[in-house]
């Protein structure tokens, strides 16, 4: 459990970090279920996906179907600074410096509400379990099943600070971790239909197209082969109505492998390839020419495209073999001592 649970700062039980996780978590709850159509009727669904402004923060009450969602803006803010917060246009949450009094400016111990970090459980577990997202360490875990432990590390607070701390270093919290956290505030990024389509969209009906055009062999005026079958036919028509009655599941098969060539390029997460170091070149420096092979004879073949490299055996003396004997043309052999040469004696075998 030392390995799978682990603790971040203990100032993050505070009442007021509480509610601005409450704040955030809810917004990435809101954000995640809007790209997964999770909690939304077929009927609502445009009309939740429209709620979301551009700027990626929902609508003060947030509409969602999800139940850990349901009433969750009465425990955003308290209920005397309500209109004040709202009129002021500050942060819910915070602790403004001007209200802070002479012991709080000195230091005040934390102050906890265990009814408010039951609704941010709750949101949290929700994140790591259905989400795979760990909120105290603003990451995400896609795959699961190549981590050490599946589903099972995430990111907890931790005990709470011994000393007393001061309204200054509450909002430096707040406002250091809503930094890291951005990127899950904002709704997730589309590839648009542009975008796609220069990555290389493929349509499905084309590539129907393409399959049987390309099993459809012209032998001679009125005779036409098909590959699948080894038959032969009067015409390129008969030829594509065999191949769709007799083979429906290879263009299943195609229509299979566009949709999911397609669903790849929609995701704006695909895995793709990271450049290599050694293919940039270093500031300041022109790029790096592959090193030309040797004449005709050389001993050595020619550098790797990514070379040059010192040739094999040469910077740590000659070829395996030792240098070649006068007289004889080829390299010394290596014997090997003859048994019974050294004396084994005292440990081992040999007492």
């Amino acid at each position: 459990m030392s390995r799978r649970i682990r603790s971040v700062n203990g100032i993050a039980s505070h009442k007021n970090v509480i509610r601005a996780d409450i704040r955030h978590a809810a917004k990435i709850v809101f954000n995640l279920d809007q790209q997964r159509n999770l909690w939304l009727d077929d009927e609502t669904a445009g009309e939740e996906a429209a709620d979301v402004p551009k700027s990626g923060r929902p609508p003060f009450g947030i509409h969602s179907k999800n139940p850990l969602l349901k009433n969750i803006t009465d425990y955003l803010i308290e209920e005397a600074s309500a209109e004040e917060e709202e009129l002021l246009g500050g942060e819910v949450g915070e602790i403004e410096e001007g209200e802070t009094d002479a012991g709080s400016a000195i230091g005040q111990s934390l102050e906890r509400d265990e009814k408010l970090i039951k609704v941010l459980d709750k949101l949290l577990i929700y994140l790591r379990i259905v989400h795979s997202v760990d909120y105290y360490n603003h990451t995400d875990y896609p795959q699961e099943d190549e981590m050490p432990n599946r589903i099972g590390i995430m990111h907890a607070r931790g005990s709470p600070p011994s000393s007393k701390i001061t309204s200054s270093e509450v909002n430096e919290y707040i406002k250091t971790f809503e930094s890291k956290i951005q990127p899950y505030l904002l709704p997730p990024p589309t590839v648009t239909e542009e975008d796609a389509i220069k990555l290389g969209k493929q349509d499905p009906e084309e590539e129907v197209k393409k399959f049987i055009e390309k099993n459809t062999e012209f032998l001679s005026p009125g005779k036409y082969f098909c590959p699948l079958s080894k038959k032969k036919f009067k015409g390129p028509e008969f030829v594509r109505k065999h191949i769709e009655n007799k083979y429906p599941e290879n263009l299943e098969s195609i229509q299979k492998d566009v949709a999911y060539f397609n669903n790849y390029l929609a995701d704006p997460k695909r895995p793709q390839l990271p450049e290599h170091p050694s293919n940039r070149p270093p500031q300041g420096q022109p790029p790096r020419e592959a090193a030309a092979p040797p004449p005709p004879g050389a001993p050595y073949g020619p550098y790797p495209p990514h070379g040059p490299y010192p040739p094999p055996y040469m910077p740590y003396g000659p070829p395996r073999g030792g240098p070649p004997m006068p007289g004889f043309g080829g390299p010394m052999a290596w014997h090997a001592p003859m048994r019974g040469a050294f004396p084994l004696t005292g440990r081992g075998k040999g007492r």
